[in-house]
């Protein structure tokens, strides 16, 4: 079985990213401000934007594959489906995106169903990603599975931290730009499964 979601990151990543920083500042600036110029908060829990300075966090459950990770309160989460698996997108809005960075920070998760067992290898990828860089290779545990992370490499993105896992027939790839492996981190922490 082969990973097309690299397909579909390269392609298709850098649009998401686009119209979700769009999204939000539109949200921002137009839905959320009452009369009086105050931001008031009118989303659903999932997706809200909010001021983390107390270092506040929420929490997403996909409601099909049965997973939760929690996320900074500020940031938000959107989900897609093409024929091959589904993306959920975790990203600061660019008003909370930290100085410097000239952006927002921000992950892709990828699932794809995937008829083998685990745990996911970093043989096992460059058996169908021969040209899949695999640094610093690290075996953890994520949610209470046997998980691969490595540092990577992506046209148009740059240096990335990756994680992979595998659990229930879906194979699980974690992407983020290197300056936001911090945040992929403390998602890993908190991965649960329903069991």
């Amino acid at each position: 079985m082969s990973f097309p979601r690299k397909i579909f990151f390269s392609r298709y990543f850098p649009i998401l990213i686009s119209v979700a920083l769009i999204a939000a500042v539109l949200f921002i600036f137009f839905i959320r401000r009452p009369a009086n110029n105050q931001i008031v908060d009118k989303t659903p829990s999932s997706t809200q934007p909010a001021d983390n300075s107390a270092g506040q966090t929420k929490l997403f459950v996909h409601p099909t594959l049965g997973f939760s990770f929690e996320y900074p309160a500020n940031f938000t989460v959107g989900q897609f489906q093409d024929n091959n698996g589904q993306t959920v997108l975790v990203q600061s809005p660019p008003l909370f995106s930290k100085e410097g960075e000239g952006g927002s920070s921000s992950l892709q998760i990828y699932v794809q169903p995937f008829n083998e067992p685990g745990p996911i290898t970093a043989a096992r990828i460059k058996k169908d990603l021969p040209q899949q860089l695999i640094s610093n290779p690290q075996n953890i545990s994520v949610g209470g599975q046997p998980a691969l992370i490595f540092d990577s490499q992506e046209d148009g993105i740059g240096p990335t931290f990756e994680a992979w896992f595998v659990y229930s027939g879906q194979l699980y790839s974690l992407t983020a730009p290197a300056s936001s492996s911090d945040l992929l981190q403390s998602l890993l922490s908190s991965w649960k499964f329903d069991q």
